[in-house]
C-alpha cells in the first residue's frame, strides 16, 4: 500500500514572502522528494520561474484562486497529478488573495477519487511584518488566512521596531489563539515544521471561501520586448503602485536583468539570478479595469516605444 503524501499548504497576503520561504524549503530539503503547487491570479506565472529547477516535480495552476469554484477541479487534478509522480511531500502554495477556508471539501473531494492518498499536516501562513496590520483592516483574506492555518511566521521582522512585533502577534492570538507563532527574515524558517502534523497542535477550522468569479480581482499581463532604463521603470512604477495590491515580474534592463517585486508603497528591484526570460510583468489591480487607462498613461510618460497589455 502507498504510504501518503504529507501535505502542507503555504498562504499569506501579496508580497509576504511565501515564495522565498518556499524555495528556502527546497534548497534545504534536497534529499526529500518535494512537490509543488504553485497557484498565481494571473494568466501568467511569476513565482514559478524563481523555484524552477531541474528535477523539481511542480505544476502551476494560474487565472484564480485554486479555493474558488472556477478552479476546484485544477486543483484537485494537480493533486492527483502529485500522487501520480509519488512525492514524498507536497507544499501547495496559494495565491497571495486565496481564502483557504473550505480546504476541508478539497480534502474530502480528493479522498472520494484517491482514499487515503494524502495526509494534511497543516497550514503556514507568512505575515509581512511592515504591512499586516493594514492589510488586515483593509482585506477580509488576511484573517482568513489566518484563522485557518496552524503556524504563523512573522516574515520581515527587521523592517519594524519590537513594538510592532509584539503587536502583531497579540493580534494574531486574538484572532486565532491556539496559532503557533515564529519570527523571520527572508523568509529564512527552521524546516522542523516538515516533521510536525501542525494540525494536532492547532485544529483546522471549517467554512465556506470568499473567493468567486465575480469577486476575483482584475489581473493584466505586460510583455515588451526591448531593455528599458532601471530608474524609469521604477518611476513607472511609483505612478501606479497605489491602485495595485500587487505588481511582480522578471525585466531586462540596462543594468543586467532584473525582478520586480511591488506591494504596498514598498518597491523593490533586485538583479536577477535568472537569464533570457522574456521580460513580462503581472498586476493585480485594487481598481478593476480601470488600472489600465493609468498604466498606459505611465507608461507613456517614461518610455518611448510599445508594451503589450493584456
Amino acid at each position: 500500500m502507498r504510504t501518503p503524501i504529507n501535505l502542507f499548504t503555504i498562504n499569506g497576503f501579496l508580497g509576504s514572502g511565501k515564495t522565498t520561504l518556499l524555495k528556502n524549503v527546497l534548497e534545504n530539503n534536497k534529499h526529500l522528494k518535494i512537490g509543488v503547487i504553485q497557484n498565481e491570479f494571473g494568466k501568467i506565472g511569476i513565482d514559478g520561474e524563481i523555484i524552477k529547477k531541474d528535477g523539481l516535480e511542480i505544476v502551476e495552476v494560474n487565472r484564480g484562486s485554486i479555493y474558488c469554484s472556477c478552479l476546484q477541479l485544477s486543483f484537485i487534478s494537480a493533486l492527483k497529478e502529485m500522487v501520480e509522480r509519488e512525492v514524498e511531500y507536497l507544499i501547495v502554495e496559494g495565491s497571495g488573495l486565496a481564502d483557504p477556508s473550505n480546504m476541508n471539501e478539497i480534502l474530502d473531494a480528493l479522498h472520494s477519487v484517491m482514499p487515503n492518498a494524502m495526509h494534511y499536516k497543516g497550514s503556514i501562513c507568512l505575515i509581512d511584518a511592515p504591512q499586516f496590520l493594514d492589510q488586515l483592516e483593509e482585506i477580509e483574506t488576511v484573517e482568513s488566512q489566518l484563522i485557518h492555518s496552524q503556524l504563523a511566521v512573522i516574515n520581515k521582522v527587521d523592517l519594524v521596531n519590537t513594538n510592532k512585533i509584539r503587536k502583531i502577534k497579540s493580534v494574531i492570538k486574538e484572532i486565532k489563539p491556539d496559532i503557533l507563532i515564529e519570527e523571520t527574515t527572508f523568509g529564512k524558517y527552521d524546516m522542523e515544521f516538515l516533521t510536525k502534523n501542525l494540525v494536532e497542535i492547532s485544529p483546522m477550522h471549517f467554512g465556506e471561501t470568499s473567493n468567486s468569479v465575480d469577486n476575483k480581482p482584475k489581473t493584466l499581463s505586460m510583455t515588451f520586448d526591448k531593455k528599458v532604463d532601471r530608474s524609469k521603470f521604477k518611476n513607472f512604477i511609483d505612478l501606479i503602485k497605489k491602485d495595485c495590491y500587487r505588481i511582480k515580474g522578471f525585466i531586462s534592463t540596462n543594468e543586467g536583468f532584473t525582478k520586480i517585486d511591488a506591494v504596498g508603497p514598498q518597491v523593490d528591484l533586485i538583479n536577477s539570478e535568472k537569464e533570457n526570460l522574456d521580460s513580462k510583468v503581472v498586476f493585480i489591480s485594487k481598481i478593476g479595469p480601470q488600472i489600465i487607462r493609468p498604466i498606459f498613461a505611465a507608461w507613456e510618460s517614461n518610455f518611448d516605444f510599445e508594451m503589450k497589455l493584456r
